[in-house]
């Protein structure tokens, strides 16, 4: 997930007591590019549709449409397996 839109980037800002014109350089990191993506998934509720398998809706909240959805969904069963084989 990336941050876009003036709403997402002032929202962020305030939710990590950043100056706005930080964000970019630290979206960059891969601490920055965790927490707002971790953000923006517990803001658009993604956990709820995520643990009923509404793998659709769940790609409409975050992408906004549909586009590449048979892809997110494969991939998203393969970590599923992986995660299942580890028994975490």
């Amino acid at each position: 997930m990336q941050t876009t839109g003036r709403d997402n980037y002032a929202r962020l800002a305030i939710a990590t007591g950043r100056p706005l014109a930080d964000l970019p350089e630290w979206l960059e990191t891969p601490e920055g590019a965790a927490e707002s993506a971790a953000r923006f998934w517990a803001w658009a509720g993604c956990n709820a549709l995520a643990d009923a398998g509404d793998d659709r809706l769940l790609r409409r909240r975050i992408n906004g449409g549909e586009v590449g959805l048979a892809d997110v969904i494969r991939r998203t069963r393969a970590a599923e397996r992986a995660i299942d084989e580890l028994g975490i």
